[in-house]
């Protein structure tokens, strides 16, 4: 482990990165209470960390945290995370509370304010604080969230785009006008990007996505549904019928909402 004390004798944060540079089989960083504002830590290198443990530090913005393949533990403001090998669950733990606020309020600064959650321990860590409506009313709040979440959705990580997705949607159910704010935010081209995509994650998340926005708000929906949605939509149905994830796209008499599409219908279901 990079333990404290060798960051605590080490003169300068110049020294810092060129040591870690030069450790590229490191698993585990550990720089935990030590009143950090800024990373002093170039991770550009260590593809092989698995835990990284900043735990305590007002940091005003993240290291990045992209190079670091193998990451599964994460700490940071009073917040743990865990993810598993496969990125399919994520645990996390708060730890009394940091500064003034909600006791997420640290967590959500550092993230959404100035770094990049682009990476999947990050994203797994939303969606999993996200199913808590009073959190998702907390994230929304968050200056710049919104925007950021999307910009995940374009991720070329699967975990993330598929987390960002989920987080977004769990938002637009929290109230109308969070789903029409994400529609402000351009994420009809980020829909239309993940159900054109050749990965099959992708075009399910876009079409969860897309379900999740327009049964939280009619004039989201009446928002998203342009030519290019629907034709996109209709290209999917040629070759496949969904019924994956709560999403359906047919062109079959049910209840729901309906798109007329020259003489089909377009349908977004929600189970």
């Amino acid at each position: 482990m990079y333990t404290n004390s060798m960051y605590n004798t080490c003169s300068t944060p110049k020294t810092h990165t060129v040591a870690l540079k030069n450790c590229s089989g490191l698993h585990e960083i550990s720089l935990e209470n030590n009143k950090l504002t800024t990373p002093i830590i170039d991770l550009s290198g260590l593809s092989q960390l698995r835990a990284l443990h900043l735990f305590g530090n007002p940091l005003q913005f993240l290291p990045e945290l992209t190079p670091c393949t193998q990451l599964r533990h994460l700490s940071l403001a009073n917040v743990r995370i865990t993810a598993d090998v496969s990125y399919s669950q994520w645990q996390v733990e708060v730890v009394g509370q940091m500064g003034r606020g909600h006791k997420l309020s640290a967590l959500f600064a550092l993230i959404f304010r100035r770094s990049s959650a682009q990476h999947p321990v990050l994203a797994g860590a939303l969606g999993r604080l996200a199913e808590d409506p009073a959190t998702c009313d907390l994230i929304w709040k968050e200056e710049g969230a919104i925007q950021q979440l999307v910009l995940m959705t374009m991720s070329e990580h699967s975990v993330v785009v598929q987390q960002a997705c989920k987080t977004l949607g769990h938002l637009a159910k929290h109230t109308p006008a969070i789903a029409d704010e994400i529609v402000d935010c351009d994420v009809l081209s980020a829909c239309l990007t993940l159900i054109t995509s050749t990965r099959y994650t992708h075009q399910i998340a876009g079409l969860q996505l897309i379900a999740d926005l327009s049964f939280a708000s009619e004039s989201a929906a009446v928002r998203l549904m342009t030519a290019d949605l629907l034709l996109a939509m209709q290209v999917l149905h040629v070759g496949y019928t969904w019924g994956i994830c709560g999403v359906y796209v047919g062109w079959v008499g049910c209840g729901g909402l309906e798109y007329s599409c020259g003489c089909n219908i377009v349908r977004v279901l929600h189970t």
